[in-house]
């Protein structure tokens, strides 16, 4: 008899706390950004802060219910990101002024986040959501683009007629060594406000601050640091138990 009590106890628990648990997609865009910061004989401390190019994510959610109104969310993402940098080059001895050189590095790497999150009011009616906390990341695979400005000739070969762009492209190397263009593995922490729905649809708008050195050289004199923000739309299937 005991043990018929305790087997029924335990599947009652179980059943509990599996539908406290709900499960769902999320995607959205995702606006990566990265501040490339290096020390260089004879110019001293440089920072580049790369400008905003938009890109995209998508994975699952599960959300699991601790107590009334506070959740412990997590999940598995997706990210492409669309780093791009801008910078002028010189080319005033030659009478052209200032021309603009843009060059992107598309990485793609999987996101894991964690999150402590709060929900106002109760499930079955529309409620605001908050939630923060830590994440870990790792590059997999990207690419280096570039438009390079070069000089050209015109009849005269010792005369600058003007200038063209040379499309370059090549894939990004990961690792620790000097030949390296990043790092592979990045964390930081994250955290989103937004509004779900009575039915379990959801709109997150979300910010996220890399604390981890992409430097493949990883000094005081090398850094690369990453951050972005999103907006995302997902949906939870399932129902609390509160």
């Amino acid at each position: 008899m005991n043990k018929v009590v305790l087997l029924i106890s335990l599947t009652l628990l179980s059943t509990t706390t599996f539908a406290q648990i709900k499960f769902g997609p999320e995607a959205g865009f995702y606006v990566g950004m990265q501040s490339s910061k290096s020390t260089m004989a004879g110019a001293g401390r440089m920072t580049v802060n790369s400008k905003p190019a938009p890109g995209f994510s998508g994975g699952f959610v599960a959300d699991l219910g601790l107590m009334k109104n506070m959740y412990l969310q997590g999940g598995i993402f997706y990210f492409f990101d669309n780093i791009k940098y801008v910078h002028r080059v010189d080319f005033n001895r030659y009478g052209i002024g200032s021309v603009k050189q843009t060059t992107f590095y598309r990485t793609n790497s999987l996101r894991v986040p964690l999150y402590l999150t709060y929900k106002s009011g109760f499930e079955g009616t529309g409620r605001f959501i908050a939630g923060a906390g830590p994440y870990v990341s790792y590059l997999f695979s990207g690419n280096i683009s570039a438009d390079v400005p070069v000089l050209t000739y015109g009849t005269d070969p010792q005369k600058v007629s003007g200038y063209d762009y040379r499309h370059s492209n090549r894939d990004l190397q990961f690792g620790k060594d000097s030949t390296d263009d990043l790092q592979n593995w990045d964390y930081g922490v994250n955290a989103f406000i937004g509004y779900e729905s009575n039915v379990g649809l959801y709109f997150k708008a979300g910010f996220a601050y890399g604390l981890g050195n992409l430097s493949p050289l990883n000094t005081a004199d090398s850094k690369v640091r990453s951050w972005g923000m999103g907006i995302s739309i997902g949906y939870l299937f399932g129902k609390d138990s509160w």
